[in-house]
C-alpha cells in the first residue's frame, strides 16, 4: 500500500511494521526558503546494493484518482509505502551449448488396426399389461320389521364384486445396434535422429532477486515537481536521514540496538 500526503514537520516513528518505507522531503529555494504546495510528479529513490543500483519510483500514473504527491504549506511531503518490496532485477547472457539433430532416418511399418462401425436397425416388439376393473352384481330384498307401533318394510341391497382383468398390448419400436468390425492396415512412420551437431550461442536469462534492507549500502533521492506557478523543476536530495531504522534502549548500548524493516529517507531538495 502506498500513501503519499502532505504533512507538517515531524520525526519518523521509532518502530515500523516492516518492511516499510518512510520518505520525507523538504523543498526549498536557493536561499533555503520553503516552497509551499508544490506537486511532486515523480519521486525516484536509488538504492546501492553490492555495487548495483535498485530504483524505486513513485509517480503520477495518469489516473485521475492519483493526482501526484502534494507538499504542504511548509514545503514538506511524505510517502509511506508498506509493504515495501525492493527487488533487484537484472539479466545475464550465458553461453549455452546443446546438441541439435542434423540428420534423420525415417522408418515405416504396416500396422493392423481393428475398425468398428455400428450397424443399427429398428426392432418392433409387443408390450402388454393388464387393465383391471371391478365387475359388480347388486342384489336387493325387502325386509319387514314390526314393533308395538306397527310394521314397515325396508329394501336392503348388497354388491357382489369380482375383479376382472383384460390384457392390453401395444407395439414398441427399439433400435438395436451391433458392431461391424474389420481389420484395416495403414503405414506408420517415425523419424529417428542418427546424427547430431553441437550448436552454441548466447541466451539471455532474467532474474529478480529480493533485497533486504540490511543489504542496502546507500540511497539517494531525486524529484521532479511543479511549483505554484506550474513551472517544472528537477532536484536531487541532500540526505538528512538515509538509513534502516533502529531502536536502542535508554542507556544507548550499541550492542543492544536492533534493526527494523523500516527504511527512513529524509532529504532537502533545493533548486
Amino acid at each position: 500500500m502506498l500513501t503519499a500526503v502532505g504533512c507538517s514537520r515531524r520525526e519518523p516513528p521509532t518502530v515500523a511494521r516492516g518492511p516499510e518505507l518512510l520518505a520525507i522531503g523538504e523543498i526549498v529555494d536557493a536561499s533555503g526558503v520553503p516552497i509551499p504546495s508544490a506537486t511532486i510528479e515523480s519521486y525516484r529513490l536509488t538504492f546501492e546494493v553490492d555495487g548495483n543500483e535498485v530504483v524505486k519510483t513513485y509517480a503520477e500514473d495518469g489516473d485521475a484518482s492519483v493526482a501526484g504527491i502534494q507538499a504542504d504549506a511548509s514545503g514538506v511531503f511524505r510517502i509511506v509505502d508498506a509493504p515495501f518490496v525492493l527487488t533487484h532485477e537484472w539479466q545475464e547472457d550465458v553461453w549455452v551449448c546443446e546438441d541439435v539433430c542434423t540428420e534423420y532416418q525415417t522408418t515405416c511399418a504396416w500396422v493392423d488396426e481393428e475398425v468398428c462401425t455400428p450397424v443399427c436397425e429398428d426392432v418392433v416388439t409387443e408390450s402388454c399389461y393388464d387393465e383391471c376393473y371391478d365387475d359388480c352384481v347388486t342384489t336387493c330384498e325387502d325386509v319387514t320389521t314390526c314393533d308395538d307401533s306397527g310394521c314397515w318394510t325396508d329394501t336392503v341391497c348388497s354388491d357382489d364384486c369380482t375383479t376382472v382383468c383384460e390384457p392390453v398390448c401395444e407395439q414398441v419400436v427399439e433400435q438395436q445396434c451391433v458392431d461391424d468390425c474389420q481389420i484395416e492396415s495403414h503405414e506408420e512412420c517415425t523419424d529417428e535422429c542418427i546424427a547430431t551437431e553441437q550448436q552454441c550461442g548466447y541466451q539471455t536469462f532474467y532474474h529478480a532477486d529480493p533485497v533486504a534492507l540490511a543489504d542496502v549500502d546507500a540511497a539517494t533521492a531525486e524529484i521532479t515537481y511543479r511549483d505554484a506557478k506550474g513551472e517544472a523543476h528537477t532536484a536531487k536530495g541532500a540526505a538528512l536521514v538515509s538509513a534502516q531504522q533502529e531502536t536502542c534502549p535508554a542507556d544507548r548500548s550499541v550492542d543492544a540496538c536492533e534493526p527494523f524493516d523500516l527504511w527512513v529517507q529524509r532529504d532537502r531538495f533545493s533548486e
